[in-house]
């Protein structure tokens, strides 16, 4: 494993990852979760703008910020609250952000496929290859609409990294989909259906308990 934590710092290679401190946080916490998003942006740079914008009327941060690539951003030491989840309950214990490690994906999430049958972002209408759209039930919802899918790149990434969290917070019992855990019931989508949530949670708690009971 090349990831690991030192002072609540994820390194990799004997050196921290890349840092980019935010101002939206609360205080020290004990985490007993993993909670995995997607950005809803298209690039990692725009994502990041936003989760460390203090000025913002809604702020909101995360731990980690996992690129396209498996490049990785901390914005925030492991043990400190923040804000990625929002209204929400895991097995009936209410405000996730308070015990728990929010780490965000760049990807787009739901698409819109324009009149020239090509598809786009629904944050900035960027144009995104159809290459990376497949076209997925909701598992929210159970409607069916296209979406971004996730690189092997980053999945790996999410696992090795969740792994290495796990590892430094035996405290840490369950690996969610912030779907999972939002309230009310399909007010979040992500990280959707082009996700492969039950094999990162298996990779990165070494077991395989198929779904978690969320909320």
């Amino acid at each position: 494993m090349t990831y690991f934590v030192v002072n609540h710092i994820l390194h990799k290679d004997g050196k921290p990852v890349a840092q980019k401190p935010s101002p939206n946080r609360g205080g020290v916490m004990t985490p007993r979760l993993l909670v995995l998003h997607y950005t809803a942006t298209f690039d990692a740079k725009s994502a990041i703008a936003t989760l460390t914008d203090g000025r913002a009327q809604n702020r909101v941060s995360a731990h980690l910020v996992l690129d396209r690539d498996g490049a990785v951003t901390q914005l925030l030491p492991l043990n400190v609250v923040g804000w990625h989840v929002g209204v929400s309950a895991y097995r009936g214990r209410g405000g996730c952000n308070n015990f728990s490690v929010g780490i965000e994906q760049v990807n787009a999430g739901v698409l819109n496929k324009g009149a020239d049958g090509n598809f786009y972002t629904q944050i900035g209408k960027h144009e995104i290859a159809a290459s990376e759209v497949i076209h997925a039930q909701d598992l929210v919802t159970g409607g069916w609409g296209y979406w971004q899918d996730y690189t092997d790149a980053q999945i790996a990434a999410a696992a090795e990294i969740g792994a290495a969290i796990a590892k430094a917070y035996p405290t840490i019992k369950d690996v969610v989909s912030h779907e999972q855990v939002a309230l009310p019931k399909g007010r979040k989508t992500d990280t959707g259906p082009a996700y492969p949530l039950v094999s990162v949670r298996s990779r990165i708690l070494g077991r395989d308990d198929g779904a978690a009971d969320a909320a």
